[in-house]
């Protein structure tokens, strides 16, 4: 009786270990199946923020520039008022001074949510492969009527 208690200890200490050994191993797959994913998110999100910058810093200077433009419209329809002193030159003028600047407003905001769309179009750092379909799937639908 002794004898058969003492090989069931051993059996049961045999597969416990078995059983650790294994559950370690998976562990230890996860956790290199979660280093490989970190570096390819890693590779992919080093050029992205250096084009992001790229276009930041390209959109300041199309502003500034907008910005400006914009100014010497103005001027240019204030001088061209005094100097036709025509209610209706003025007037053709101011509207193409509005038109514009709405129109550059309008840019400059479809950029600004077109750079926050990009922004969030990214994966989160915690987020795996298997999860960035169905964040597509879901904005696809959302962007349909």
């Amino acid at each position: 009786m002794m004898g058969l208690l003492v090989a069931l200890q051993t059996a049961t200490l045999i597969v416990l270990i078995v059983g650790v050994v294994l559950y370690v191993r998976q562990i230890t797959r996860a956790v290199h199946d979660i280093g490989e994913t970190l570096a390819d998110v890693r590779k992919e999100v080093i050029p992205l923020a250096g084009d992001i910058r790229y276009v930041l810093v390209n959109t300041d200077g199309l502003v500034s520039s907008a910005r400006t433009t914009v100014e010497s419209v103005g001027r240019v329809a204030e001088s061209v008022e005094r100097l036709a002193e025509g209610k209706a030159i003025a007037d053709a003028a101011g509207k193409v001074v509005a038109s514009s600047r709405s129109t550059v407003v309008s840019i400059i905001d479809g950029i600004k949510e077109a750079l926050k769309a990009f922004k969030s179009a990214r994966p989160e750092p915690g987020e795996s492969r298997e999860e960035e379909p169905e964040r597509e799937k879901e904005s696809k639908d959302e962007r349909q009527p």
